[in-house]
């Protein structure tokens, strides 16, 4: 096929420089089209890439979960709808670290590439190198630097391959403009034909009332009719998302159960949801409160990076006891994030599970 696109041209006396060309993502075609057509925009096609992502969530055995579990299957169509997001919707992310962020990003990077040498031997890395400037290039030029990072990218491509690594200038100043637009005049909100879900507690559970339940009824109501007082409910819808407690056994060997919290004043908490119920017409959760034990970063004040990471480590990573406790009562929009949870030694490690803090 490669040979007649290259023949057929010629024998027409044509030049034939297609704008764009879309293909699935075989390696095997992607490469010699990008080197045979180095003018053209080369695009992966969206129906091979929705494929894709369907045809991973097969080989990890995702498949009954896909269908039975809403939550899990509207996660993988929202991964499958990303190319299709307008620009500004992916630049939502909240600044975890506040006007800190760029300032510890660029300290890791410049000690990163000055202890470089220290773990690969004899290696160097030029692009690694030109990033290093690359923050003191965008706060003096804005986000037309970026216009330096494609062109010294390309001049390694030109190196590399005897060819100029890009023919759209045109094109990565129009989309630096808009990049830099974004990121400075984000607007508090966007509007969107999405349908409004409201929080609330689904998922009825049939049971006796527990003595927890009695004592929380006892904190909260005044009245002596408790089962038609309190409802338990398995899970519930917040913010988007929805989450599941110990009584909802659907959710496989997933812990969708461990949330982090808050409390009066403190909004580091964490636990596993035993259940959710409603009572005075509010609705609340029943948690298993696993203590913090220890800071993150106190597994490596040893390293030359403890004081760099200390802040982004302790945000994003919590050691707690393995074993709960207490249990807390609260109101479930005092619940802010799933968390990932894995084992370590007698401890729990969890991270809370947001989509925004990706961006950080």
């Amino acid at each position: 096929m490669l040979q007649q696109l290259e023949e057929e041209p010629e024998r027409l006396q044509m030049d034939f420089v297609p704008n764009q060309i879309t293909t699935d993502f075989e390696k095997a075609l992607v490469k010699p089209l990008r080197e045979q057509f180095s003018g053209s925009r080369h695009t992966g096609c969206f129906f091979h890439f929705c494929q894709a992502i369907y045809r991973e969530i097969r080989e990890l055995g995702l498949t009954n979960t896909y269908k039975d579990d809403a939550n899990a299957r509207n996660f993988c169509r929202r991964l499958m709808a990303l190319p299709v997001l307008p620009l500004h919707e992916l630049f939502h992310g909240p600044r975890t670290l506040g006007d800190e962020t760029e300032i510890i990003a660029n300290e890791a990077m410049i000690n990163y590439y000055r202890d470089h040498q220290s773990f690969y031997a004899s290696i160097q890395n030029f692009v690694l190198h030109l990033h290093v400037h690359y923050a003191n290039q965008y706060r003096l030029h804005g986000s037309l630097s970026n216009l330096g990072t494609f062109g010294q990218e390309s001049l390694l491509g030109h190196f590399a391959k005897n060819r100029h690594g890009t023919h759209h200038f045109g094109e990565l100043i129009t989309n630096n403009y808009n990049v830099d637009f974004t990121i400075h005049n984000q607007p508090n909100s966007h509007s969107s034909s999405r349908t409004i879900e409201i929080d609330e507690l689904f998922d009825i559970h049939e049971s006796s009332i527990s003595g927890a339940l009695h004592e929380c009824h006892n904190a909260l109501c005044s009245c002596d009719k408790i089962d038609q007082c309190i409802s338990i409910y398995r899970r519930c819808r917040l913010k988007h998302m929805v989450y599941h407690s110990l009584l909802y056994r659907r959710r496989g060997s997933s812990v969708s159960y461990f949330v982090q919290y808050s409390k009066g004043h403190d909004d580091n908490l964490f636990g596993k949801i035993d259940l959710f119920f409603k009572c005075n017409n509010k609705n609340f959760a029943l948690i298993h409160n696993h203590r913090l034990k220890r800071l993150f970063t106190d597994y490596f004040l040893s390293s030359n990076y403890h004081d760099i990471l200390l802040k982004a480590l302790n945000v994003y990573f919590y050691v707690l006891h393995h074993t709960s406790t207490l249990t807390d009562v609260v109101t479930v929009d005092n619940i802010s994030n799933m968390c990932v949870v894995f084992t370590f030694n007698d401890s729990l490690v969890v991270t809370p599970l947001s989509s925004s803090y990706e961006h950080d």
